[in-house]
């Protein structure tokens, strides 16, 4: 099932190991907005990686009321470095961001993000 939902955000397109000994963040906020009619409750939102660069993110969500855009600030992702240090080459990878309700996946998208080498 695939609600009206949007998901607009600040997201970094590139990350390395520098960045995450720095702490900068792979996301800085997202923002939620239900395009439907009726409003949505019980909410929690997902964000995994792939390949698998970071711990999966969890978060709950208040109810969202058609039109009001909620939005989900620090988005606190850990990175494993270990795994970005031993990065040889630049590596594509992906950020997916589910809205959950109960254990029903409302909405799902993918964010494209470059994975560099260490070196």
């Amino acid at each position: 099932m695939d609600a009206n939902i949007s998901i607009n955000g600040q997201v970094t397109g590139t990350i390395n190991f520098a960045m995450q000994q720095n702490y900068i963040p792979v996301i800085r906020r997202l923002v939620f907005t239900n395009q439907g009619e009726g409003e949505l409750e019980n909410l929690r939102v997902r964000i995994s990686f792939e390949p698998e660069f970071a711990h999966v993110f969890e978060a709950q969500l208040p109810k969202l009321a058609p039109g009001v855009p909620v939005e989900l600030s620090p988005v606190r992702i850990v990175m494993h470095a270990e795994y970005l240090f031993l990065l040889t080459e630049r590596m594509e990878g992906s950020i997916r961001l589910e809205v959950l309700q109960g254990d029903v996946c409302l909405h799902t998208e993918y964010i494209s993000i470059a994975l560099l080498a260490y070196d």
